[in-house]
């Protein structure tokens, strides 16, 4: 941001004239150079990059076409900083999560935010990575990928569009991680990247909703239409954080929570013959149906249990994991806004018994293939020995 630029230049001793220097009279070429000299000198130096001039004109633009900000409005000795946060503020008025900030509050938010222009395949941040800054698009594409599956792409071109924030969990009250990559999708896209030590706490718990609200749309069996029912939905769920270890459910207890999977991996093991757990399978951002592609319920037999149901699998941790809870109080509203949530869920885990069935039925049979030909090699006598055992015993 202005300040924060001058504050830290400050403090690395040293501001290069190229940084606060304008072109003016330079050649188109010679521009150019500056400015990339300029970029890659502020990512070195872990500074923002300057707001160009046509960004700036946009930002204008943008506040004039979808607010009633008016440059002329202000005092005639506005400096063209005074102009710009005056334009900012108007433009992030606009969006939920600050419209019912103070204006003291905008002012410090915008005057610390810092602009950025990326690339076409410049990563904005990657999946997995710390979550402290959110982003607002004020011109361009960018892409939403996980595990290098591309899920949504955000566009905004024209000035009278409406802004279009990403990344919420940079901007959540609760420490957060990336569940996706952003990319930008085009050369000179341009962001503007909101500090989460700036923004006041009741826009944070806002954004952490807009978050859980956005991890609810991609939850399959949920089946949200648009984002206000998921918007509905989202105070009803806490944000769990789990350490490698740390018990999700144990085999035996009530079953009285279901979770949303977001990361990590957690593994899920019975009671053995002896009493040991027996790890039996295990749930990961990786598959199939996580992440992007449409995140997990688990333990959702809670939801179309009887009354003092228990679990029949304990599920633990394998790694640092997030999840989503609601409890069992909260299913009756959870249902009002997704009729026919534990009928999907009944069909959802039928088709993964199924899966599982065939799994094995394929595995059991490649194992008994392998059989035949160890037989075979060492001794053909063997096979007509084997299969008279199994006519025998009854087993065919």
């Amino acid at each position: 941001g202005w300040k924060g630029l001058r504050a830290r230049t400050a403090k690395a001793q040293t501001t290069p004239a190229f940084i606060t220097k304008k072109e003016g009279n330079a050649t188109p070429a010679m521009s150019e150079f500056l400015y990339t000299l300029r970029k890659a000198v502020s990512v070195a130096m872990d500074l923002p990059t300057m707001c160009t001039s046509s960004m700036g004109a946009f930002v204008l633009r943008s506040a004039a076409s979808i607010t009633k900000f008016d440059a002329a409005s202000l005092s005639s000795g506005a400096s063209e900083h005074e102009e710009m946060t005056e334009a900012l503020i108007a433009l992030l008025a606009t969006l939920p999560a600050f419209a019912t900030q103070p204006t003291d509050a905008l002012r410090h938010i915008c005057e610390a935010a810092q602009f950025r222009t990326m690339g076409r395949n410049e990563i904005v941040y990657r999946e997995g990575s710390q979550a402290n800054w959110c982003c607002v698009l004020l011109r361009g594409d960018m892409e939403l990928s996980s595990h290098g599956v591309v899920g949504e792409r955000l566009t905004r071109s024209e000035a009278s569009q409406p802004l279009v924030m990403f990344g919420p969990g940079g901007g959540a009250v609760l420490p957060m991680i990336r569940f996706h990559t952003c990319t930008a999708a085009k050369d000179d896209c341009e962001v503007i990247i909101l500090n989460k030590a700036q923004i006041p706490h009741p826009a944070r718990a806002h954004i952490q909703l807009t978050l859980v609200s956005s991890l609810l749309m991609k939850v399959r069996l949920l089946a949200f239409q648009d984002n206000d029912l998921a918007m509905e939905a989202a105070p009803l769920f806490d944000i769990v954080v789990l350490e490698a270890g740390d018990v999700v459910t144990r085999e035996g207890d009530p079953a009285e929570d279901m979770f949303v999977f977001l990361s990590g991996r957690i593994d899920v093991r019975v009671k053995g013959g002896e009493g040991s757990d027996v790890t039996v399978g295990s749930i990961s951002s990786h598959d199939d149906g996580a992440s992007v592609k449409g995140t997990k319920l688990v333990g959702e037999g809670a939801l179309a249990s009887s009354k003092g149901a228990k679990r029949n699998a304990s599920m633990i941790a394998a790694d640092p994991c997030y999840l989503m809870r609601i409890s069992k109080s909260k299913f009756p509203a959870l249902l009002a806004l997704s009729p026919g949530l534990p009928q999907r869920c009944k069909e959802a885990q039928a088709m993964l018994t199924l899966s599982n069935m065939a799994r094995k039925a394929a595995d059991d049979q490649q194992n008994f293939g392998r059989l035949l030909n160890y037989l075979e090699k060492y001794n053909d006598t063997s096979i007509d020995h084997v299969m008279r055992s199994g006519a025998r015993s009854g087993d065919g």
